[in-house]
């Protein structure tokens, strides 16, 4: 038996290679300049039909030997006509420094908000080039601090459609000219061209929990967006924002900080002015802080907890300041694979306020929430908040704090 494992030390291959002398140099069979556009491979396909048998969805990736250049197409087409195709064109470009791309989307890209308690909310189509460029940067001193600069150049047709109703077999906003937008402007569309500016600093050391409780870590982002009249824009004005948080550790506890402020010059598309509103953001686990531009954006809208009420202008203040408790690790909840993942609890003050010239009395709430994240295996997909709040001299007063359910915020970015 002994024989069974030792006779691999005597055994063959049944092909033997002739052996390599390392110190002779292999023959050059040809000599010239790498090209990449000689070397396009493809990379990978993929179709599907919609579940209905409609139309279907595909997509192909080609890229050359290093792996440096990526050429992407995406699209969809109904062919009972009653939506509209869909085309993405991408290159990306990982070889010269910088890794730069230039877009262009045709029905595929969308900005999606809650817009003046409408039910469907604000659908913005844009139709356009976008030319994205983005440069990480780490100085060597520490792996968590990464430091990210992008630029983005956006040309596109912005078109706004909102309505109070869905049209019931295609899904589509239907246009409600009839809607009453009682305290936010009605929404513009027309040509854009935008030049995008960022920066941002984030040191976090990467640990599972800063998707749900975050206990360390901070980031400072700084961006210019200016809308160019010689980028054939039909909206002339530059916004400016400045964007930091904190998470302080206290013992298994965390206090999060954050504060941020806008300003706006110029004439910028209606739905952009600044605002606190009454509207829920659209807040997504695990945001990070990118180059600007992305084929689905969900802006954020300024609503701050316990405050039902809008103020407009052209700057900004928006903050908020949170003491963070753990409360049950996991609930027993699965379905299909779906489950209730950590639960935590909060007691916070939101601040803010917006003007124009005079500054009016600032804006501070207070209340408690809970927050339970929906998670697909350990990765938490949506956290969703439910609490109450009012503003502080209402709990002077003894008043009934005001209830609210939304997606809530861990991290800005």
């Amino acid at each position: 038996m002994r024989d069974q494992f030792t006779r691999w030390r005597p055994t063959m291959p049944p092909i033997v290679l002739d052996e390599v002398d390392e110190y002779i140099a292999p023959s050059i069979i040809s000599n010239k300049p790498y090209k990449f556009y000689n070397n396009i491979r493809h990379f990978m396909s993929f179709g599907m039909p919609y579940f209905d048998g409609s139309g279907a969805f595909g997509l192909t990736s080609f890229t050359d030997g290093t792996g440096r250049h990526i050429f992407q197409a995406l699209g969809s087409y109904d062919w009972t006509g009653r939506t509209k195709p869909t085309l993405s064109l991408a290159y990306v470009n990982a070889e010269h420094g910088p890794v730069w791309s230039v877009v262009y989307n045709h029905n595929f890209s969308w900005s999606v908000r809650e817009y003046d308690r409408s039910k469907s909310g604000l659908q913005e189509t844009l139709d356009g080039v976008v030319f994205n460029m983005s440069v990480p940067y780490n100085f060597g001193e520490s792996m968590s601090s990464s430091h990210a600069y992008g630029i983005s150049l956006s040309m596109y047709n912005r078109q706004a459609v909102i309505g109070d109703s869905l049209d019931s077999e295609t899904g589509e906003i239907l246009q409600t000219p009839s809607f009453g937008f009682t305290e936010l402007p009605e929404p513009e569309s027309g040509r854009e061209g935008i030049l995008s500016l960022q920066y941002a600093w984030v040191n976090r050391r990467p640990e599972s929990s800063f998707l749900y409780l975050p206990k360390q870590g901070f980031g400072v982002l700084a961006r210019m967006d200016a809308g160019i009249k010689a980028l054939k824009s039909d909206f002339d004005y530059q916004k400016i924002t400045l964007d930091g948080f904190v998470n302080i550790p206290l013992g298994p506890t965390a206090l999060f900080l954050r504060t941020k402020t806008l300003a706006m010059f110029g004439n910028p598309p209606s739905q952009d002015t600044l605002a606190l509103t009454k509207d829920h953001s659209y807040y997504l686990p695990g945001a990070a802080a990118s180059q600007p531009g992305g084929n689905i954006m969900f802006p954020e809208t300024h609503n701050i907890r316990g405050w039902n009420n809008v103020r407009m202008g052209n700057k900004l203040v928006f903050g908020t300041v949170e003491y963070r408790i753990p409360l049950i690790p996991q609930l027993p909840i699965n379905v299909l694979g779906f489950t209730a993942g950590s639960m935590t609890a909060a007691v916070f003050s939101d601040f803010g306020n917006a003007w124009t010239d005079s500054q009016p009395d600032w804006i501070t709430t207070a209340g408690y929430e809970v927050k339970i994240a929906l998670q697909a295996g350990s990765m938490p997909l949506l956290n969703f908040g439910i609490g109450k709040a009012q503003q502080i001299s209402e709990w002077e007063d003894g008043k009934t704090p005001e209830f609210y359910a939304r997606l809530a915020l861990i991290n800005p970015f």
